[in-house]
């Protein structure tokens, strides 16, 4: 059993609270220099990648992958909406208002699938850089 805690009177209550505000603001303030760091290296290595043709790059610990994925875009919402009403097997009422999310969901999957774009809609290729681990870290060498 846990003993009891003591309550903290209001001053300190004031202190702890002063402290914890002060640490979140330090550490905040770290994370944006972090996030500052980490974004222009991204920018720069994308940049290299593509000065040089490359689409990966592998380093001691991690590895760098500029990735394409299809992205549906609307171009014509009415078509996409004849298109919704007039196809079986798909409920409209998901899809009113037309949810652009829920719809690039539903016609990237039919363009997987089927390869059918859905009519009003285009794809276009959008490239991001993936930076993961490698899987096996090199071994130490024993001196």
């Amino acid at each position: 059993m846990e003993p009891e805690k003591t309550p903290l009177s209001l001053s300190e209550l004031v202190m702890a609270l002063g402290e914890a505000r002060a640490a979140s603001t330090n550490a905040y303030q770290s994370y944006k220099e972090l996030k500052t760091s980490e974004d222009n290296l991204r920018f720069e290595l994308e940049q290299k990648l593509k000065e040089t043709g490359l689409k990966s790059v592998k380093g001691a610990t991690y590895n760098a992958v500029i990735t394409e994925t299809p992205r549906i875009v609307i171009r014509h919402e009415q078509s996409v909406i004849d298109w919704l009403q007039n196809t079986p097997n798909i409920e409209t009422d998901q899809y009113i208002g037309l949810k652009t999310t829920e719809f690039q969901s539903l016609a990237k999957s039919m363009l997987k699938d089927t390869g059918e774009l859905v009519p009003g809609t285009d794809v276009e290729m959008k490239e991001s850089l993936a930076i993961r681990s490698n899987k096996k870290l090199p071994k130490k060498v024993q001196g």
